[in-house]
C-alpha cells in the first residue's frame, strides 16, 4: 500500500452526471477490475475541472480533445468490493510511468471502490444482484500526482448539478458513451470535505 499520501489537497470540480455515469460502470463491471478516462481542464489556480468521464468502451483521445478543447486529466479505476480507497503502488507506478513517456507535469487517479449497506439513511436507490437486494455505494476518491513531487495530494471536491455540456454535446456526437444504467448511489470522499451544489436526488458527500 502506498503511504505517500501528505500533500496538500487540491480542488476538483466535476458534474454531478458524470459521476452518475462512473458509478454506473463500477456497478455494472462489479465482479471484474474496471477503468476509464477523465477529460477537462486545469484552471489557472491549479483545479481540475472534469468535463468528461469515459467508462472502459473506446474513445478517440485526439478527437475529445482537438473538437473540445478538452485535455486528458487522468483516470479512473476500480476493482468492485476488493479495492482500495487510496491509490495502489501500481496507480502510482503507472503514473510514473506517464510522467516518463508523455509531457505531462500532473495526473489524477480516481479510485472506486464499492460497498454495501442496510442503511435506510442513505439517498440511494435499492439494487437487486443475483436475486438478493442490497443498498450499494460507490465510493469515489481522487488524488492528484506531480511529476516532481513525491507526496500524491488528496482532491477537495466540488460537485456541479446536472450534466456538462461538453460532455453532452461528446455523447450527442457519437464519440463518448455512456453505461446501461446510470446511477446515483455514490459519494466522494475527501480529507477536508466536499461542497454540493444541489439538484434533484444528488448522491451524498461522505459522512452525511
Amino acid at each position: 500500500m502506498n503511504d505517500l499520501g501528505n500533500g496538500e489537497p487540491f480542488e476538483m470540480l466535476i458534474h454531478a452526471g458524470e459521476l452518475d455515469n462512473l458509478a454506473g460502470w463500477a456497478v455494472e463491471n462489479r465482479f471484474r477490475e474496471v477503468g476509464g478516462e477523465l477529460f477537462g481542464i486545469w484552471t489557472d489556480n491549479g483545479s481540475a475541472a472534469v468535463q468528461l468521464v469515459l467508462g472502459p468502451g473506446r474513445a478517440d483521445r485526439r478527437e475529445i480533445a482537438a473538437r473540445y478543447g478538452m485535455r486528458y486529466l487522468g483516470v479512473w479505476h476500480s476493482r468492485g468490493a476488493w479495492g482500495t480507497a487510496v491509490p495502489a503502488d501500481d496507480d502510482i507506478d503507472t503514473t510514473r510511468r506517464v510522467f516518463e513517456t508523455a509531457l505531462f507535469s500532473r495526473f489524477i487517479i480516481a479510485r472506486v471502490t464499492l460497498a454495501t449497506t442496510d442503511s435506510e439513511d442513505l439517498p440511494i436507490s435499492p439494487l437487486r444482484f443475483s436475486g438478493t437486494k442490497y443498498r450499494t455505494i460507490v465510493d469515489i476518491a481522487a488524488f492528484l500526482v506531480e511529476r516532481d513531487h513525491p507526496n500524491f495530494r488528496e482532491s477537495h471536491w466540488v460537485v456541479l448539478p446536472d450534466i456538462s455540456p461538453l460532455a453532452a454535446a461528446a455523447r450527442t456526437a457519437g464519440i463518448a458513451d455512456t453505461p446501461t444504467r446510470p446511477l446515483k448511489n455514490w459519494r466522494v470522499t475527501a480529507a477536508d470535505g466536499v461542497i454540493m451544489l444541489p439538484r434533484n436526488g444528488i448522491g451524498c458527500p461522505d459522512g452525511e
